[in-house]
């Protein structure tokens, strides 16, 4: 249980980040950035209070939703609202919060269970979205690609439902062994779903 309280979070976010960038280029970066930060918060808050092991795994998976639909979206709103000069210090200094987060996170984390309780790591989320909701409101204007054509479901379909089965394959293998029935089903499905969606896109 404890693994996947990890790795759900890793599980979904790996499996729809494509989908959540091909989303933002298609309906507005600003609108599913906005969409990533309250799914992403409410999963947050349904894992501060969630009662067994089970809804925690839940939220952190719902969690995962959210956070494939922001982060392509944030990355595509600095290239879409700065300039050709000014656009490479924005992702520079996006890439640098984000490893300066990366590394006092855990701190962080470790201090608020000893000092709180673990539910704190996540409710802390909520006064952060609040005010990231607050500023891309006010700040970051809509944008999308204007050739983005319809959504692609059978793309977003085989790569999602590959990546899943490669990352859950990789995360269940260390505990069940990669001989297990279920680890090479996973593996085996996700290679050839990724193969097909690599066919599928030579050819649309």
């Amino acid at each position: 249980q404890a693994q996947w309280v990890a790795n759900a979070y890793l599980l979904l976010l790996g499996a729809l980040v494509l989908v959540g960038g091909a989303l933002g280029d298609r309906y507005g970066r600003r609108r599913v950035f906005l969409a990533g930060v309250v799914v992403f918060t409410l999963a947050s808050v349904a894992c501060g209070l969630a009662p067994t092991a089970e809804l925690l795994i839940a939220g952190r998976a719902a969690q995962g939703i959210g956070a494939a639909l922001l982060t392509p979206a944030s990355l595509a709103i600095l290239g879409s609202s700065f300039g050709d000069k000014e656009r490479g210090q924005a992702v520079g200094a996006w890439a640098g919060f984000g490893a300066l987060t990366a590394a006092i996170g855990p701190v962080l984390g470790g201090w608020l269970v000893d000092a709180v309780s673990w539910r704190a790591i996540f409710l802390i989320n909520v006064p952060l979205a609040a005010a990231a909701i607050a500023l891309t409101l006010k700040a970051v204007p809509e944008s999308r690609d204007p050739d983005a054509g319809p959504l692609d479901l059978v793309g977003a379909a085989l790569a999602a439902g590959g990546l899943a089965g490669v990352t859950w394959a990789l995360t269940d293998a260390p505990a069940r062994g990669f001989g297990d029935p279920a680890v090479l089903a996973g593996l085996i499905g996700g290679l050839l779903a990724l193969a097909g969606f690599v066919v599928w896109e030579a050819r649309t």
